[in-house]
């Protein structure tokens, strides 16, 4: 059987192994192709594209006739560092779209 693992955390685990919390062999064997993936806040020009694609996909999903608009609050997207990075933006913006009673999302 060949199998590939795909594992993501957002410890340091390198620190984790030399700290004793982390078993190094596990490490190790993970750790074979690393990808460093920097935050969401660290990528701020990519928000407002996530923000129309979640928008979308969501509105669609809800069978709303269009998608609700982001309009004025793309830049209070932008602005808010998403400390749950992807999945944060992904569950603020699918909550928006359910309750928006308009075209335009606000506060």
């Amino acid at each position: 059987m060949n199998v590939r693992v795909i594992a993501a955390t957002n410890r340091n685990l390198l620190a984790a192994v030399a700290d004793s919390t982390f078993r190094a062999d596990l490490f190790y064997r993970l750790n074979v192709f690393p990808l460093d993936v920097p935050a969401l806040r660290e990528r701020r020009p990519d928000i407002p594209l996530l923000v129309e694609y979640f928008n979308h996909r969501y509105a669609h999903a809800s069978a709303s006739e269009s998608a609700a608009s982001p309009g004025r609050r793309r830049s209070c997207f932008s602005r808010t560092d998403w400390p749950g990075n992807i999945r944060e933006l992904q569950n603020v913006i699918e909550r928006a779209v359910i309750v928006c009673d308009s075209d335009t999302l606000s506060n």
